[in-house]
């Protein structure tokens, strides 16, 4: 293994600064996503990360050094850097294949972004080790070329498709883009001299990480509201069957007795008991998880009543 040209920026406060920030970013994300069980979410705390060793192998930070280990210092950098690049990669492909759901919208486009993910994982380790680092890192601009553009013409797709959380998963990949092309030159070792340093290439990164966030959050609350209006819908569907059968549960309903802000009451009585009872329903508007919360609190808090008129 030889170490590449490019791998000479000094790595000050501010390329420190930014590293630090991916991190932050990266490990709040680990922290909401063991709540939500989540794969895009997983997938995008694993491409956090990875991004940030990119850059920390990247610039180099004189607290870091890295000799000792039987190569110059600046071969085991680049290649860490490789090896870290590929794995930033595949998890940005997977986390795209998860954002957009492609393997259930899209089967074909799911299985190749999953197929292109598969072959940086395993392929970039034996490029380190056969190739010179050069070449590797020409190799895996194109990738990361082909990589931003998959994903952008996947979330234009879906976006174009009605998938409106796909809005800010575009307006992410711009940024790096953009910077990415600008740099582009010198990561195919077309010029020694870049349009943009790596420092700026790092805040793009950055900038599109945090957009991502966005994104995640923003598909978060659209799923939530798709969500919601599904079960109202199925609530309704209820109810007008309900109107027609006269039926809940084991308690067949008659006359309203009263109705109120949040829901009616009818007389019912038990088909098998024959007992009189009030049935208090929720009308589809009022579903959501604090209506029924709250509902479940009153029905507790009424079971517990013990008088003869009740």
């Amino acid at each position: 293994m030889e170490p590449a040209s490019v791998y000479t920026e000094a790595g000050g406060v501010v390329e420190a600064c930014i590293v630090a920030a991916m991190l932050a970013l990266a490990a709040y994300n680990a922290l909401v996503g063991l709540t939500l069980r989540d794969g895009a979410h997983d997938a995008y705390v694993a491409y956090a990360f990875s991004s940030a060793a990119v850059y920390t192998t990247y610039f180099t930070f004189p607290w870091l050094p890295f000799e000792g280990l039987g190569w110059p210092p600046e071969t085991v950098r680049s290649a860490l850097n490789h090896v870290a690049s590929a794995l930033g990669l595949a998890m940005a492909l997977v986390f795209t294949e998860r954002f957009l759901a492609l393997s259930e919208r899209v089967p074909p486009a799911g299985r190749l972004f999953g197929g292109a993910a598969l072959a940086l994982l395993f392929g970039t380790p034996v490029l380190v080790l056969l190739l010179p680092a050069s070449t590797t890192e020409a190799v895996l601009g194109v990738a990361g070329g082909l990589a931003i553009a998959a994903a952008l013409s996947a979330g234009l797709h879906e976006l174009a498709a009605g998938q409106r959380a796909a809005r800010f998963f575009v307006l992410a990949w711009l940024p790096l883009a953009v910077a990415g092309a600008l740099f582009a030159p010198v990561a195919i070792g077309l010029t020694e001299a870049p349009l943009v340093s790596g420092r700026t290439l790092a805040a793009a990164h950055f900038l599109e990480m945090l957009l991502l966030a966005f994104a995640l959050t923003d598909r978060l609350r659209w799923a939530t509201e798709r969500d919601l209006l599904r079960q109202r819908a199925l609530l309704g569907d209820l109810r007008v069957e309900l109107a027609q059968k006269g039926d809940v549960g084991e308690y067949r309903l008659g006359a309203l007795l009263g109705a109120g802000g949040v829901g009616r009451v009818y007389r019912a009585t038990h088909r098998l008991l024959e007992r009189d009872a009030a049935v208090k329903l929720l009308p589809p508007q009022r579903f959501g998880p604090e209506a029924t919360r709250a509902f479940a609190k009153e029905a507790r808090l009424t079971s517990r009543l013990r008088h003869p008129n009740v």
